[in-house]
Parts: C-alpha cells; structure tokens; sequence
C-alpha cells in the first residue's frame, strides 16, 4: 500500500474512532441523570452503565471473527447502524426498561474500536503499527473531550426547545445519533476494505458460536498463564483494582454532584469535559515526562498514592474548588499509574505472549468497567454518598500494597517504553 493511500486510511480511521467515542461521551453524562428522572435508584443507576460493559465484552469477540470472514467495511456498517439506531430509541425512552434495553443493544453493536484496530494492523507494518495503534488511543482520548461538551450544549439546547423525549436533557442523545449517522455515511462513502481475504464457508451458526466460545475459553486460559508468574500476576492485580476503583465511581460521581452540588446535566456534562482534558494531559504528555526522570516503579507508586487522596478527597467535598483539586488529583493519579501498569505488562512479557496477555489486560479492564459501575451504586445508595469514593480510595491503598510488594520487579529507570 502507498504511503499516501496507507495515510488516507490511518486519517479516515482515526475519524471513525473519534466520532464513535464522541457520541459515545455525549451518553454518559446523560445517562445517571435519565435514569433518575425515571425513577431509578441509585443501583440501578450503575447497572445501567454496567449492562453495556457487559454486552461489548460478551459481542466484541463475535465481531471480531466475522470481520476476519467477511472483511472490516460491513462489519463495521453494521456496528455503526447499530448504534445509530439505539442511540435514536434512547433518545425517545420514556422509561427506565427502555434505557437499559437501548444501552444493552448498544453495547452489542460496540465493537468499532476492536474492528478499527484490526484495520489499523492490515494497513501498517510490523514495525509502525505500535505507532499507529496510538491514533486509537488519541481519537477516545479526544473523543472523551467533545462529547460531553457537545452532550451538554445539545441538552441545554433541547431544554429550550421542549421538556418530552427527544427533547430537554434527552436531546444529548439525539445529538449522539446524528454524530452517530454522519460516521455512518464517512464510513459508508469513503472507507474502503483493509481486508481481502473473504471466508464464508464457516459462517454457520453452530461453527460461530463454537468459535466465540473457544475465544472466550482461551481469554480463561490465557488469565491462569498469566498468573503463574509473580511478577506480571500481581501487576495485573493492580491494573484490575484501579480499574475497579475508577469505574466504581462514575456513575455515582454524577449522582453526586446532582444531590450535593445540585448540578443538572449541563455542568455536569462540563465536568466531565474537564476530566477528559485532564486524562490526555496525563497520559499523553505528563506521564512522558515523569518515567524518565522517576522510573516506572515509583510513577506508579506516586500516581497511586495522587489517585488514593484524589478518591477520598472526592467523598468529602461539599464545595466546588475542593471537588476541582479532588478531581484534578484523581485525574492526574490515576493517568500516570495506568499508562505505567500497562507499559509494564508489556515489558514484563515476551514477544511470543503479547497477545495472549494483553488480551488478559483487556478482559481485566472490562470485567472492572463491568462491576464497578453496579458496586459504586450499591455503595451509594445502601452505605451512604461518600463511600463509594472512600471505598475507591481504599482500593488505591490496596494497589499501593501490592506494589511495594514488587517494586524491584519493575523495569529500571528510564527503560519504559512510552511509543
């Protein structure tokens, strides 16, 4: 492939991922307060941001091995369809079934990001495709950022325009659809096929699901390969509990600075613009900065101690310039202990298992998006307000612990790989 036509594809890519998680952030911050406004508790307002979780991870791997049989280009039309569809129906839901409902669908079609790596690796070499691989990571990243903006300006807008779905604060998802659409019609009119190879002899139900299930088995297989070194074990434990602890407070961070702060979604939806500004900040230059000078190791510790006050912090505001330095604490300490946590995965594991592996990371950071959200609301609602961010806390302490355990384990000073 050219390299003008290799740099076509990377950009289209890139669009599609970015306008994906742009509609994908115009949803979150909607989400909680929809759920309240039709009488959901506090539970099953972290279930409903669990049931997607749940549904991508379960369908991804579908996904994936049709696009390996019919190619890259429907699979992702499908997935696109999909959403814009869900995104439509969340937009008039009425009532709490309809919700989780759309949002289960939606997660089933979720799989834009797998498929839109796996056209990144057909179009680029061995040698640059880390490289490339990072244009995901930067499109979420930016993604995270115009979405709740735009989120938040739709649903101030549809406020102004009518208060019955699709308009006043469910207008968001609204806007959700039409970015949603536009990527349809990128994806439809210009995205061409990365890959040639067509397969449709195994394409029966019977052979599909017993490949899903095989994929499913070897993700099981390859966590108890990982466990049985140390060293990598208990860095994955890490990465799961800050996984856990960040996704544990998510739904009830909104949820409380509705009941605290009295914020309705528009600022909400703001706060949530500055947490995503923060995240890139941090990974993307911050953390680069910091590895050469303090080692792999102690960025970690540090970014798990700044995440640890950051959580707490977070549970005993009640005015808004101490929620800002919380945040911005949890922001900073949890970038800079991630990135690290998962740079170090890869260091700690041959190149024969990097796959296998991080598969293992992937499931790991699924499975805690998965119950976090569900654990943050139980908390919330049955203990009180502040403990689902203390309990977050804790579980920062308890990385912390299991850190010092194997803080010689970590690569030397300045050899982190941060490409």
């Amino acid at each position: 492939m050219s390299t003008p036509t290799r740099f076509r594809s990377l950009s289209l890519i890139f669009s599609l991922v970015l306008m994906e998680f742009t509609s994908f952030g115009m949803i979150i911050p909607l989400s909680p307060y929809l759920a309240r406004d039709f009488g959901a508790d506090d539970l099953e307002v972290g279930l409903l941001m669990s049931v997607y979780s749940l549904a991508q991870l379960l369908f991804a791997p579908l996904w994936g091995y049709l696009s390996d049989r019919l190619g890259r280009r429907p699979i992702i039309l499908t997935c696109l369809f999909g959403s814009s569809l869900f995104y439509l129906w969340f937009s008039f839901a009425t009532n709490l079934e309809t919700l989780f409902l759309t949002r289960i669908l939606a997660g089933t079609f979720g799989a834009v990001m797998s498929v839109a790596m796996a056209c990144i690796a057909d179009v680029t070499g061995e040698k640059e495709r880390s490289k490339n691989m990072g244009l995901v990571g930067a499109a979420i990243g930016l993604g995270f950022i115009i979405g709740p903006f735009l989120g938040g300006a739709c649903g101030f807008l549809g406020r102004q325009w009518g208060s019955e779905p699709p308009f006043g604060s469910s207008f968001a998802a609204f806007g959700a659809f039409l970015v949603c659409v536009m990527n349809l019609l990128i994806a439809f009119f210009f995205l061409k096929e990365s890959f040639v190879k067509s397969d449709h002899s195994s394409l029966s139900v019977k052979n599909i699901l017993l490949n899903i299930k095989k994929i499913h088995q070897s993700r099981v297989q390859q966590l108890f390969l990982a466990i049985r070194y140390p060293i990598l074990k208990k860095v994955l434990s890490m990465y799961f509990i800050l996984t856990l602890a960040l996704a544990g407070i998510e739904a009830s961070l909104f949820l409380y600075v509705r009941d605290k702060l009295d914020w309705s979604h528009f600022p909400a939806s703001i706060g949530f613009t500055y947490i995503g500004l923060m995240m890139v900040f941090t990974q993307g230059f911050l953390v680069r900065k910091l590895i050469p000078a303090l080692g792999e190791g102690k960025t970690v510790m540090w970014g798990l101690v700044i995440a640890g006050i950051g959580f707490a912090g977070v549970g005993m505001t009640n005015w808004l310039w101490f929620l800002t330095i919380s945040v911005t604490l949890l922001c900073l300490g949890y970038g800079l202990a991630s990135t690290c946590l998962s740079g170090a995965v890869s260091l700690l594991t041959s190149k024969e298992q990097q796959g296998g592996i991080f598969g293992v990371h992937q499931s790991l950071f699924s499975l805690g998006r998965i119950m976090g959200p569900a654990l943050g609301g139980w908390f919330y609602r049955d203990i009180s307000p502040s403990s689902p961010f203390y309990i977050s806390g804790l579980l920062a302490i308890v990385a912390l612990l299991v850190g010092f355990s194997l803080r010689n384990g970590f690569p030397q000073k300045g050899k982190m790989k941060v490409s």
